[in-house]
């Protein structure tokens, strides 16, 4: 069974790194940005956390409870999975008692049509001014990618519809 088909049938968890490479090698005091999530494949949602932070002095650490949607992206030769979402993060300023959500994180990624890599580009806000990062390197964390697709394909057949 394909993933575009196991993806109709159910969701999955998926945790990436995302960082600038120059040959191969992360780049040096860049931005780098952690998210783990939530694919619903029915509705093509997805929703999870995500983490930036530099090696930087005084250090950057944004967390963001992510929010979005995904889809087929096709071209002649190849498919790409397109995940658009925006992160915020709960303020102390309350309304009518619940706190705000302030929109602190932008994220777009290519990721390849069985969700293993890709590239991508993010905008987060640290400090009341946003940053940008772009051509990003997106990499399953380490171990995630055979304990992913272990849950992918039993969950998928064990929700498969009846004949």
């Amino acid at each position: 069974m394909s993933i575009q088909a196991e993806n109709q049938q159910g969701m999955f968890r998926v945790s990436y790194y995302i960082t600038q490479k120059i040959f191969g090698q992360t780049k040096l005091g860049s931005a780098t940005l952690r998210v783990d999530l939530i694919i619903n494949g029915p509705d093509k949602t997805v929703n999870g956390i995500a983490n930036v932070y530099q090696p930087t002095n005084p250090p950057v650490n944004v967390v963001s409870h992510l929010n979005g949607e995904w889809s087929y992206l096709s071209n002649v030769n190849e498919n790409h999975v397109l995940v658009v979402v925006d992160g915020f993060d709960l303020s102390t300023i309350q309304f009518g008692g619940q706190p705000m959500e302030h929109k602190n994180l932008t994220l777009r990624m290519a990721i390849s049509e069985d969700w293993q890599s890709g590239s991508a580009s993010f905008n987060y806000l640290y400090e009341g001014e946003w940053y940008e990062v772009e051509y990003a390197t997106v990499a399953l964390l380490e171990g995630e990618d055979h304990i992913n697709l272990d849950a992918l394909s039993s969950f998928s057949s064990f929700n498969k519809p009846k004949i």
